[in-house]
C-alpha cells in the first residue's frame, strides 16, 4: 500500500510518541476552561437543517442543537418525553396524538407550538424544499403525493375505470389510490410526472365532471387541535414510527418565524443557519461558525431542560484527517474523538491497550455505490465481478483492523430481529468468468473505472486495497480520486462518480431504514437503480400485521436488492474511540449517539479513580 513521505513522516513521529506513553494516550487533565467540551466532527457540514440535511457530519450538528417530540435515551436509545410530555395512539395504530410540554419555546424566546411541528414536516415534503429525506415521512397520510404531486380527485362519481382510462391516455399512471384520511378522492401518481402531465391530467379529469388539483399540503395528516396538541395520521400502521421519529432528525421542527422573516426581506431562507440567525429548540445553540475550522456552542436559555445542562461552552472541530485530530487529542486540544472521526488503522491494535480506549458494536454498514447508468457499470454482471473479486477478510484485518465484520450484505443481523442474507464472498475465478460474460474478459474493453473518496486517512487506504484487488483479480486499472465533504456529497447526487465510498448508519432500530435508500423515491439513491418491483416487496413487507412475517418479506427483498447489486457492501461498522478520564456522561450505544446535555466535565475524576468506561461502570485504573 502506498503511502506518501510526509504521512510516514507523521506516522513515525506519532508512535514514537505513543510509544513513551503509559496506559494513557495524552493528557489526563483539560486544557482548556471548567466546563467546556472539545471534540471534532470529521468535516464541515453541507447542511444542519434538519430538513435538508442527510449525512452524518451535519447531523450532529443537529441532533444536539435540535429536539423532536421525542428524544432517545443516552444508553439505551429507547423513547423519552423530549418537546413531548406524552402521547398515545389509537387502536387501529395508525393515529398518534403528541401533547408538548408547557411554555415550549426557541432559543430567540419565541413560543415553539405544535403548529412548527406541523409546518416543518410539511415543509420536508414540499418538492421546492428538495429534502433528501423526503420520503421518510412518506409514513404520514399522503406524504407522498404531496411529494410527489399527484393529482387530486374529487366529486368523483363515475365508474373508477373511466377515470383509470383517462388517466392512461395523458400518461403512464404509476398509481391510483383512495384517500387514506376518508375524506373522499382518489390521488393520481404518474410514473415520470411533469407540469404539463399534471395539466392535462386535470382537464381530462373535469371532462369528466370531477374536480382535479395537485395535492397540496392541506390533504397531510397532520393537525393541530390546538397550541400543545399535535395528531398525526399514518398512510398505514407502522410498527416503529415511534422509534423512527425518536432518532432521526428529519422530524425535528425548523424555526419557521426566522425563516420566513428571511424569505419576507428577500434574502436567502438557507441564511437562517448562520450565527447571526440560528435559532432552535434543542439544548445548544450556535454562536459562532468558522467555516471548515470550528463551530461554538453554548447551552439554550430557552431550553425546556437548562437545568440540567452543565457545559458551559462546546468547540466542535471540524478535522477531516483522522492522525491530525489523534495528535490533537493526545496534546489535549481535543478531549473526545468525536462521533465522525475513526481511529487511525495503524494505531487500532496500540490504542486498544490504552485505558481511554473504548470498543463498541455500531449499526453501520460502509459501501462503494455504483452509477448504474455509467457506461462501464450498467451491466450488472460487471458489478458482481466486482464485489466477488473484493476481499472485504483481508480489508478488515490488513486496512482497517477495528474488528469489522465483512460484509456480503446490506444489513447487520440483529436489527429489530432481522436474520442476515448470505450474499456473496470473495470468489475472484467467478468474478473473471462473469466480466468475460459480459464482454470484458481480462478487463478488456471496459470503460474506465474511477473509486471516488472522501478526505480520511481509512477511505484511501480501502480505495487503495480495492484498486490493487481489482488489478491483481481482473487486470482493470481503476483509478482513485480524493475530494473534500461537500464536494463528495455533490457529485454522489449529481451523479458525477462512477463508484463511490459512503457508509449507511440505521437511523432508528429497524431495518426498513435500511432497505429506504434503495427505494426509487429515496434521494439518498446515489446509483440511480430504480426497480418497481423492488419497492413494491418492501411495501408488501411493510403491510404485514404479524412482525415475524414481515422480516421474512425483508429478508426477500433484500435477496432481490443483492441480486441486482446498485452497492457493494464491505463491511458492518465496529466503533473505535478515545475519550478523556474527566469527561462524564458519554455511554456507548448501537448509534453512537452523545448528547451534550448528558455529559459533564469532572477534572479530578482521574486523580480520584473515578473513570467511566461507557457502558454503567467504571475503568480499571490499576497499571
Amino acid at each position: 500500500m502506498r503511502r506518501s513521505l510526509v504521512a510516514l513522516a507523521a506516522i513515525a513521529a506519532l508512535s514514537s510518541a505513543c510509544d513513551r506513553n503509559d496506559a494513557w494516550y495524552g493528557t489526563t487533565t483539560p486544557r482548556h476552561g471548567a466546563n467546556e467540551l472539545w471534540l471534532n466532527n470529521g468535516g464541515e457540514p453541507e447542511w444542519f437543517d434538519p430538513g435538508k440535511c442527510s449525512d452524518a457530519v451535519g447531523g450532529v450538528v443537529i441532533n444536539q442543537a435540535f429536539e423532536g417530540l421525542v428524544v432517545p435515551d443516552p444508553a439505551s436509545l429507547v423513547p423519552t418525553p423530549g418537546m413531548a410530555v406524552k402521547w398515545e395512539t389509537s387502536a387501529d395504530k395508525r393515529t398518534w396524538t403528541f401533547h408538548l410540554r408547557e411554555n415550549t419555546k426557541w432559543s430567540d424566546g419565541t413560543p415553539l407550538t405544535s403548529a412548527d411541528f406541523a409546518w416543518s414536516w410539511a415543509r420536508v415534503l414540499d418538492p421546492k424544499t428538495l429534502a433528501k429525506y423526503a420520503d421518510q415521512l412518506y409514513d404520514i397520510a399522503n406524504g407522498d403525493a404531496y411529494h410527489q404531486r399527484a393529482i387530486h380527485v374529487t366529486a368523483y362519481n363515475r365508474e373508477a375505470s373511466a377515470l383509470a382510462d383517462a388517466m392512461a391516455a395523458v400518461a403512464k399512471v404509476d398509481k391510483i389510490k383512495p384517500d387514506p384520511l376518508g375524506k373522499g378522492g382518489v390521488f393520481v401518481f404518474f410514473a415520470e410526472p411533469s407540469d404539463e402531465i399534471r395539466t392535462k391530467a386535470m382537464a381530462a379529469a373535469k371532462a369528466l365532471g370531477a374536480t382535479a388539483a395537485v395535492t397540496g399540503p392541506d390533504a397531510l395528516g397532520l393537525s393541530t387541535p390546538d397550541e400543545r396538541t399535535f395528531v398525526v395520521t399514518l398512510e398505514v400502521p407502522v410498527p416503529y414510527f415511534l422509534i423512527k421519529i425518536n432518532t432521526q432528525y428529519t422530524f425535528y421542527p425548523a424555526p419557521k418565524h426566522v425563516i420566513q422573516r428571511l424569505e419576507a426581506s428577500g434574502k436567502s431562507s438557507d441564511l437562517w443557519t448562520r450565527p447571526e440567525n440560528f435559532v432552535s429548540n434543542g439544548a445548544f445553540v450556535l454562536k459562532e461558525h468558522r467555516f471548515r475550522h470550528y463551530m461554538i456552542f453554548e447551552p439554550n436559555p430557552h431550553y425546556w431542560d437548562r437545568a440540567s445542562i452543565t457545559l458551559d461552552r462546546v468547540k466542535l472541530l471540524e478535522i477531516e484527517s483522522y492522525v491530525t485530530a489523534l495528535q490533537m487529542y493526545k496534546a489535549g486540544e481535543l478531549d473526545y474523538i468525536g462521533e465522525n472521526t475513526s481511529l487511525p488503522s495503524e494505531y487500532s491494535v496500540f490504542l486498544r491497550r490504552k485505558k481511554d480506549h473504548r470498543f463498541t458494536g455500531f449499526t453501520t454498514t460502509y459501501w462503494y455505490w455504483f452509477n448504474t447508468n455509467d457506461p462501464a457499470l450498467k451491466d450488472k454482471r460487471v458489478r458482481h465481478a466486482l464485489n466477488l473479486a473484493t476481499d472485504k477478510q483481508r480489508i478488515v484485518d490488513a486496512v482497517t483492523k477495528q474488528f469489522q465484520i465483512p460484509a456480503s450484505s446490506y444489513i447487520q443481523e440483529g436489527i429489530a430481529g432481522y436474520k442476515k442474507i448470505p450474499g456473496e464472498t470473495f470468489d475472484p475465478e467467478k468474478a473473471r468468468t462473469l466480466l468475460a460474460e459480459a464482454g470484458y474478459p481480462g478487463g478488456k474493453g471496459l470503460p474506465p473505472v474511477t473509486i471516488s473518496y472522501n478526505t480520511s486517512e481509512t477511505h484511501k487506504a480501502i480505495a487503495e486495497a480495492i484498486q490493487e484487488m481489482w488489478r491483481k483479480e481482473l487486470g482493470i486499472d481503476a483509478q482513485i480520486r480524493n475530494e473534500e465533504w461537500k464536494v463528495f456529497l455533490k457529485n454522489l447526487e449529481q451523479g458525477n462518480f462512477q463508484v463511490g465510498r459512503l457508509g449507511w448508519t440505521a437511523d432508528y432500530p429497524d431495518p426498513y431504514t435500511f432497505f429506504s435508500v434503495f427505494l426509487s423515491t429515496s434521494n439518498n439513491n446515489h446509483s440511480d437503480w430504480k426497480d418497481r418491483k423492488f419497492d413494491e416487496l418492501v411495501d408488501f413487507a411493510n403491510a404485514a400485521e404479524d412482525p415475524e412475517e414481515r422480516l421474512v418479506r425483508l429478508a426477500k427483498a433484500e435477496e432481490y436488492l443483492l441480486d441486482a447489486m446498485p452497492a457493494m457492501p464491505i463491511y458492518f461498522y465496529t466503533r473505535s474511540y478515545v475519550v478523556k478520564p474527566y469527561v462524564k456522561g458519554l455511554r456507548n450505544n448501537f448509534q453512537d449517539r452523545h448528547p451534550w446535555k448528558a455529559i459533564h466535565i469532572d477534572p479530578d475524576a482521574f486523580a480520584k479513580g473515578e473513570v467511566e468506561d461507557g457502558n454503567g461502570g467504571f475503568v480499571d485504573m490499576g497499571k
